[in-house]
């Protein structure tokens, strides 16, 4: 188990994005994930946290953020992280769209690796469809350390 932080910010505010990540690269908490929604205009950014990241400090840096409009919300989350490789394909996200997701699970793509997708789980181990469907597909995963 580990935490993370989701933020949302608008798309079209480059600045904001680069804000963000330029914070958490200098305290050396990876982003890991980013999901366009471009209907919407938003992102979603999630940073995994460092078990030595400073809180306080995180928090103090994204309430400000929050109360200049830079990011529009923001969410410490708790999961057990999951990598997944997929077989390569064009479209990981239509690859996923058929993954059995728990109550409380959630998939991102990760920014790192094309056929790389992150799930986060409320409570290990992954279910019994959840691990089959990962061998239908022929997909690897392994469990992050934190």
């Amino acid at each position: 188990m580990g935490i993370s932080v989701e933020i949302t910010c608008a798309l079209s505010q480059k600045n904001a994005q680069a804000e963000v990540e330029q914070h958490f690269n200098k305290t050396g908490d990876p982003l890991i994930a980013r999901c366009l929604y471009e209907e919407l205009d938003r992102v979603l950014l999630i940073v995994r946290l460092l078990p030595t990241a400073d809180m306080h400090e995180h928090t103090a840096f994204l309430q400000l953020a929050l109360e200049q409009a830079t990011i529009e919300s923001y969410e410490y989350v708790i999961c057990s992280l999951v990598s997944i490789y997929l077989k390569p394909v064009p479209d990981r996200e239509t690859q996923m769209r058929g993954f059995p997701l728990d109550f409380g699970d959630a998939w991102f793509p990760a920014i790192d690796q094309p056929d790389k997708v992150y799930l986060c789980i409320d409570i290990p181990p992954m279910t019994g469809a959840q691990t089959a469907w990962l061998s239908e597909h022929q997909a690897k995963w392994e469990y992050e350390d934190w």
